[in-house]
């Protein structure tokens, strides 16, 4: 990212680079989470993004051949995460001052947090920033962003992937996808953005 930066202030973008590309890109350097983002295969303690290469999807024709495809690129951007823990379980967390849920809507940009709740003596949760400069009408995001619960659940789709780790790990992950509103409780708080609480006590 700071490559792409320096790039754009000396006016060597590549054409294939839109305005509203640069402008996103350049507004992402403003958030951050408590977690540190790194990016290096041998970095511990932090988060780095993955390739959508690395899950499958349904294609247009699976309904007839069953085939899937690589996800390709993503359709909103992550640009934090969070890690808390407290005496208590931590529900919307995007009410939270200062976060980055809050940050993002200031500049005008939509945010899609996942708020990870694992419970115990001590509750956890681990929380993703996702933004986008807008929904777009008539989409299949915008119609999950502001359907009910129940259409949110039928097609919120948790696509487990390893694809860095040894060889137990990555076989004992398996790779079947799971409708996560089916099988846990997941609590959707619709406001300037959407939180989605995952309660991942099973």
């Amino acid at each position: 990212m700071k490559k792409r930066l320096r790039m754009i202030s000396r006016g060597q973008v590549d054409d294939k680079y839109s305005f509203l590309y640069i402008w996103l890109m350049s507004s992402l350097v403003d958030f951050y989470g408590n977690l540190r983002h790194d990016d290096c295969d041998n970095a511990r303690d932090c988060w780095k993004l993955s390739g959508g290469n690395n899950f499958r999807v349904r294609s247009k024709h699976f309904c007839y051949d069953k085939t899937k495809i690589p996800a390709g690129k993503h359709l909103m951007d992550l640009v934090a995460v969070d890690w808390f823990k407290d005496t208590k379980r931590m529900d919307h967390v995007a009410r939270r001052q200062g976060c980055t849920a809050q940050v993002a809507s200031e500049k005008g940009l939509f945010s899609l947090i996942f708020n990870l709740q694992v419970p115990g003596s001590t509750h956890y949760s681990m929380v993703f920033y996702f933004v986008t400069r807008e929904l777009i009408t008539g989409s299949l995001l915008q119609w999950f962003v502001d359907g009910d619960d129940e259409f949110r659940n039928s097609r919120l789709k948790l696509i487990p992937a390893v694809p860095k780790g040894s060889w137990i790990l990555r076989q004992s992950d398996g790779s079947t996808p799971c409708l996560l509103g089916k099988a846990i409780d997941c609590n959707y708080i619709r406001g300037p953005n959407l939180e989605i609480d995952v309660d991942m006590f099973f």
